[in-house]
């Protein structure tokens, strides 16, 4: 089942915000290898959000829909 356009943007919203409080960690403040994950994870809710950016912008190009939702 396709998202909606409502579903996109929550899911881009909480991204966002999650990735905002991520970059905020430092170095210091993590354990082992921990600060690597960190960025690893930081890099992924990058992709995620092109991905989410791409297929709002599909829904918004794609103009009105008769389907049910």
């Amino acid at each position: 089942m396709p998202y909606t356009y409502k579903d996109l943007t929550y899911i881009r919203t909480a991204l966002q915000v999650y990735e905002a409080k991520l970059v905020t960690v430092e170095y210091d403040d993590c354990e082992d290898n921990e600060f690597s994950e960190i960025q690893d994870d930081i890099q992924y809710l990058q992709r995620l959000l092109a991905l989410t950016d791409k297929e709002i912008k599909t829904l918004e190009n794609s103009g009105p829909s008769l389907n049910p939702v």
